[in-house]
């Protein structure tokens, strides 16, 4: 029979066939993806924490870990009385079975300045939020992340918190003017996270979560979920737990659930009950690709996360074991690894005899059963430290697991004397560790170390339960390493900067980091690594100071000193309200000198490219370029027609530098030659229409037959003008100040006015020039000079310029014409009005552009003070040029410019130094319910170390007790310039 056809034409068919099999490739890889998205790692870059027994930073979390101490201790006595509450007899109605617990430490401090929040709100804030706040910098800074750099990004929110005691105290204080807007935002729960996302402009998800007791961690669950699904950038993931009322113990005592003697003691045949604990944790979170390309510390990884709900067990509150089973299943599917990786896990682990059993139980099912008989799995509990954290449990367990997969150690497991006999440990395979032990690493069939990796759980109340893989994170430097930057820039000179919010703080952050520099960990990064880290992982504050320095050691001395001397801290250190305004001083003829120029060609990108772009525009038309006439091996320094090209490009580069680092003139002003740079920096020419007008200036001027000379002298202008009526062949030549005075002219005339001059005791000074500029000497040139300008199309400037032709601002309507610049040659130099109309245009500070200070040393003879003069190079002082501008720069830092940091320091991706974090100011926040709705009662004066104080001064509008009239007038200042409706 014979065989039907095809239809269509058989080329036609393939093609098709080809396309359908295309697109099942593309929908593979599509799914191939989604699926590896949802397992992608997410990197730990920043951790802080706030817990019992003075662990307030994960150094002193770890010393007391690693040491095996607990931190348990009767209840405060601010937090209720002990003794109406205590009862051993636990059917003992309204009472409490235990005196005990992990408890905070001043938990009324609060540094409300800081974060911008008026007395009133921060005291009607549940110290939750507040502590949340502070540690969520804390984490951030640990990370060299500056918290404010975030604003507008999407960096998400998650964080757990359960508890509402202050809500409670003050509803039972029955005063009704205590519950205003403050009462509302300050102990909603939503507002825990929405506040941080508010304070620091965040744009990604932000959310609260309360799943009791497994809150934090399903929080870091949900922020690595919206990391993996590209929801936000960054997370900021953890919890809070605070107890400052007594009825919720109380409900738990008569539960039978906490342990008489205050101390959890998980998996020990004495478990009883746990110990209620409070405390703090953070963790900063990235997917892992982008934190390594943006150099961030990479302090663990989170390979997989699991969420799940016990559904209907024994009782509501009771654990499951089969779903708890399931549950670490999920989490190594989502790791792609095997149980028999995991080597520690960090237990939920609270001290009850039910629920105990059942987790160690599901831990053997699942790790235990993945290992050998003599390699059991360790498991330990935070718990045995201090307690149960509750809302705050599950991050504090991944901050210790952190920490321990940091330190290849797992610390002791306490409270243990005789193991729980209601499990088969043995069978289990299932190990406690009774005293820290090192932590060893697996090692692969061909013998290779694998990385360590651990695991850790934590089970609501609720019956809602999270577990995390996580995976130790890479020992690889990232980025720059300190011998490749030494090779690619030639030098370790870099600026340190460090600021407070006020002087008090400034002295701590430096003692901070002085000491950190000579402590252990700074050797693990390199110098310009550590300053990098100052530049741009943290914010910058109103009081600042900076150093220059070459290495550890030399930035230790230098804050050694800076803190010793009283007059150095006041010369080097001030307060700036905001970035001040700024006019460049562009230097003229004179200022030039051998060699000029060439460590920042060596040093600087900027600097290089822009001497480039002015040699292509001269086109060899010197016959040479201007690094051999700044090197000036053959004199080139002495001829007009190279001098001048060789000053204007050493300027505009300069400025370039200048401005590449974020710092931009709102006035300009030059002084005679300095002119032309100003010009251009105000966008009146462009640099190669200036160098190449500068350079027909030279020529023409080195083309007179008579060079003629200049004398500086002591003395007013009616003065030099009485002399010069005597002398023929003379003119004035500038006018720099009240007594300073320059004129030129005649080589024969000069040397009569120094004879006068002599003779009267004026003191005056031959200046160094190649020509008696701005007199008659240069007639001969003016005719052919104003024809080189007229062929430049000049521009309105787009910064505001001051002339030294007429000491006045230009007109920003209409451009300067060839005749300003014949005039410009030819008359006199205005400096000294020029000066007085820059700082009538508002310009704070001064920055002279130039080879050395000769502007700055005439305007300091006018009065103005040293804070506001900064030489881009100083006459005196150690190093080159290239120190000498950073110098400069760590300057014009103090006097309050915001810097491009990432430009300045020559930075890309670098790898971020563990630098001290911020030192907060706190003082006490707390409502009083005998204190009306508008007065709030602060008892303590501010002490970085939250020390106690004298009472202040009662301040009648913010309710604040401020130790001074002016204290109280700046706070309100601020207070209303950040939150105006604060003192509504």
């Amino acid at each position: 029979m014979a065989e039907t056809p095809i239809p269509g034409n058989t080329s036609e068919h393939g093609s098709l066939l080809r396309q359908a099999l295309r697109a099942v490739e593309q929908m593979k890889r599509k799914l191939d993806a989604a699926e590896s998205r949802t397992r992608q790692p997410i990197a730990i870059v920043g951790m802080g924490c706030r817990f019992p027994g003075g662990a307030d930073d994960t150094d002193a979390f770890w010393e007391l870990l690693r040491e095996g101490r607990e931190a348990i201790a009767e209840v405060p006595a601010e937090r209720w009385n002990i003794d109406a509450y205590y009862d051993s007899d636990p059917s003992a109605p309204g009472k409490m079975v235990t005196r005990f617990g992990g408890f905070l430490t001043d938990v009324d401090l609060f540094d409300a300045a800081f974060f911008g929040i008026a007395p009133r709100e921060a005291a009607m804030m549940d110290p939750q939020q507040r502590i949340l706040l502070e540690v969520t910098w804390q984490a951030l800074e640990s990370g060299g992340i500056a918290p404010r750099s975030l604003a507008g990004s999407k960096t998400g929110v998650y964080l757990g918190i359960a508890s509402g005691d202050y809500a409670q105290l003050q509803l039972q204080a029955g005063d009704a003017g205590l519950l205003d807007v403050h009462y509302a935002s300050g102990n909603s729960q939503s507002i825990a996270s929405g506040r941080l996302s508010y304070l620091l402009g965040l744009k990604g998800p932000s959310m609260s979560i309360d799943t009791a007791c497994s809150s934090s961690l399903v929080a870091v669950h949900l922020a690595c979920q919206a990391l993996r699904a590209g929801e936000c950038s960054m997370a900021i993931a953890g919890g809070v737990n605070v107890i400052l009322a007594p009825e919720t113990t109380v409900a738990l005592s008569q539960a039978h659930m906490l342990a008489p003697d205050g101390r959890s003691k998980a998996f020990d045949d004495r478990a009883d009950g746990f110990a209620r604990a409070e405390g703090c944790g953070v963790v900063v979170l990235k997917p892992l690709e982008q934190a390594e390309k943006d150099g961030d510390p990479i302090l663990a990884v989170i390979r997989g996360t699991a969420l799940n709900q016990d559904g209907a067990s024994s009782s509501l509150t009771a654990p499951n074991g089969p779903s708890q089973e399931e549950l670490m299943r999920s989490a190594l599917l989502n790791a792609g690894m095997s149980a028999a990786r995991v080597g520690y896990v960090e237990a939920h682990g609270t001290g009850t005899p039910l629920g105990d059993p059942i987790e160690l139980r599901a831990l053997g099912a699942v790790y235990g059963a993945a290992r050998d008989a003599g390699d059991p799995l360790h498991v330990g509990s935070l718990k045995t430290n201090f307690g149960h954290m509750e809302a705050a449990a599950g991050i504090g367990g991944l901050i210790k697991l952190v920490l321990s997969l940091r330190n290849g150690e797992i610390p002791a497991h306490l409270q243990i004397e005789t193991l729980t006999r209601h499990v088969n440990w043995e069978q289990l395979r299932l190990a406690i560790p009774r005293k820290t032990i090192r932590w060893p690493r697996a090692v692969d069939a061909d013998g290779k170390p694998l990385s360590r990796v651990g695991a850790v759980s934590s089970f609501g109340f609720s019956g809602t339960n999270a577990h995390l893989v996580v995976e130790e994170g890479r020992a690889e430097e990232i980025g720059i390493a300190q011998g490749k930057d030494e090779a690619a820039h030639g030098t370790r000179f870099a600026v340190f900067p460090i600021s407070a919010r006020s002087e008090a703080a400034l002295r701590e952050v430096a003692a901070r980091y002085r000491d950190w520099l000579r402590g252990a960990q700074a050797f693990d990064f390199g110098w310009l690594e550590i300053a990098a880290t100052a530049a741009l992982g943290r914010d910058h504050y109103a009081h600042r100071a900076a150093i220059v320095a070459d290495g550890r050691e030399d930035a230790a001395a230098g804050l050694d000193e800076l803190l010793m001397n009283e007059l150095l801290l006041k010369d080097q250190v001030s307060v700036a309200a905001s970035a001040p305004a700024l006019c460049f001083l562009f230097t003229g003829q004179g200022s030039e000198r051998s060699g000029m120029g060439l460590e920042l060609l060596e040093k600087s990108e900027v600097f290089r490219s822009a001497v480039a772009r002015l040699d292509a525009a001269l086109d060899g038309s010197l016959g040479r370029n201007i690094a051999s006439i700044w090197a000036n091996e053959a004199g080139e320094l002495e001829r007009a027609s190279l001098v001048q090209p060789a000053l204007y490009a050493y300027g505009w580069a300069l400025s370039e530098v200048w401005r590449s680092w974020g710092v931009e003139p709102q006035v300009v002003l030059g002084h005679s030659l300095g002119e032309y740079v100003a010009a251009t920096v105000a966008g009146v020419m462009t640099p190669e229409e200036g160098i190449r007008l500068v350079a027909a200036r030279g020529r023409l001027t080195e083309q007179l037959g008579e060079p003629g000379g200049m004398v500086a002298m002591m003395a007013s202008e009616i003065e030099a003008r009485e002399l010069l009526r005597d002398i023929a062949g003379l003119s004035m030549a500038a006018v720099n100040g009240p007594a300073s005075v320059v004129a030129s002219g005649a080589r024969h005339a000069i040397e009569e006015l120094e004879e006068a001059l002599r003779r009267r005791g004026v003191r005056h000074k031959r200046l160094r020039t190649t020509h008696g500029f701005h007199s008659a000497s240069l007639d001969p040139l003016l005719n052919s000079f104003e024809a080189e300008a007229a062929k430049v199309a000049f521009r309105v400037p787009q910064v505001r310029w001051v002339s030294n032709l007429t000491g006045r601002e230009i007109d920003r309507k209409r451009p300067v014409d060839a005749l300003y610049w014949r005039r410009h040659l030819r008359e006199a130099v205005q400096f000294a009005s020029g000066l007085e109309a820059a700082s009538d245009a508002g310009a704070r500070v001064f920055v002279e552009i130039g080879t050395e200070p000769q502007l700055l040393a005439l305007a300091a003879g006018m009065g103005m003070g040293n804070d506001r003069l900064v030489p881009s190079m100083s006459k005196s002082g150690e190093g080159g040029e290239w120190r000498k501008l950073l110098t400069a720069a760590a300057r014009l830092y103090a006097q309050g410019a915001d810097l491009d940091w990432k430009s300045l320091s020559g930075q890309g991706g670098f790898r971020r130094a563990s630098l001290p974090v911020y030192p907060f100011e706190r003082q006490r926040f707390w409502f009083d319910q005998a204190v009306h709705r508008n007065r709030v009662m602060m008892s303590r004066s501010p002490s970085i170390s939250g020390g106690r104080g004298e009472p202040l001064l009662l301040h009648p509008l913010l309710g604040a007790r401020l130790r001074t009239r002016a204290e109280a007038a700046t706070f309100q200042g601020e207070l209303s310039s950040e939150h105006p409706a604060h003192l509504g």
